[in-house]
C-alpha cells in the first residue's frame, strides 16, 4: 500500500489499524475520519506525514504509533482533545509530541518507550491525569519528563504505578523525574 488517497472515510465505529505498509508515506485520504474506538498506526517505516488526521478530535480507545521510523512529529493531531490510552513506541526519528498540546482529558494509560530522538514530553503538558499506569522508558534523549500528569502522580501518590527508566539524565528514573518536578515550574 503506497497511499490512502481516495478512501474518504468519515466514521469508524470500531477502530482502524494501518500497519505493515513499507511504502506508505502519508495518511492523506483520512481528512474526514472520526473514530469511536481505536487507531493503531504500526510498522510503516516510510510514514512521515500524518496530517491526514487533522480533523480528528477524539479517540475513545487506544491511540498507538509504533515502529514508524520516518515520523519526525505528530503534526496533524493538533485538533485532538481526548484519547483513551496513548502508546508511542519505537519511532526512532520522532522528535517531539507538541501536536498533542490540545489533549486535556485524563488518559487511561500512557506508554512512551523506545523513541530514540524524543527529548521532551511537553506536548502532553495539558493532560491532567493518567488513571492506570505510566511507562516512560528507553528514550535515550528524553531528559525532561516533568509534565503535570507525571509530576502529580510522582509527588502526590504514595505508591504510584509508574515505570520510568533508561531515559536521559533528568528523566532516567522515578527519583530523577520527581526531583525535576520539584525544581521545575510545574504546578501540581
Amino acid at each position: 500500500l503506497t497511499s490512502l488517497s481516495g478512501l474518504n472515510l468519515e466514521g469508524v465505529g470500531f477502530g482502524i489499524e494501518i500497519s505493515d505498509n513499507p511504502s506508505l508515506t502519508t495518511l492523506d485520504g483520512l481528512e474526514s475520519l472520526t473514530i469511536d474506538s481505536a487507531l493503531h498506526i504500526r510498522n510503516n517505516p516510510q510514514l512521515a506525514d500524518i496530517s491526514g488526521l487533522q480533523n480528528l478530535v477524539k479517540v475513545k480507545g487506544p491511540l498507538e504509533f509504533e515502529n514508524n521510523d520516518a515520523l519526525l512529529n505528530l503534526s496533524g493531531l493538533e485538533n485532538l482533545e481526548a484519547i483513551g490510552y496513548l502508546e508511542i513506541t519505537n519511532n526512532n526519528s520522532l522528535l517531539n509530541l507538541e501536536a498533542l498540546g490540545k489533549v486535556h482529558k485524563p488518559l487511561g494509560s500512557l506508554k512512551i518507550a523506545g523513541n530514540n530522538a524524543l527529548t521532551s514530553l511537553n506536548g502532553l503538558r495539558n493532560i491532567p491525569s493518567v488513571s492506570d499506569y505510566f511507562n516512560i522508558m528507553n528514550n535515550p534523549a528524553l531528559s525532561d519528563c516533568s509534565i503535570f500528569a507525571v509530576c502529580n502522580i510522582l509527588l502526590n501518590e504514595p505508591n504510584p504505578i509508574v515505570q520510568i527508566s533508561n531515559n536521559a539524565p533528568g528523566c532516567d528514573n522515578k527519583t530523577e523525574a520527581a526531583a525535576s518536578c520539584q525544581s521545575s515550574p510545574v504546578t501540581v
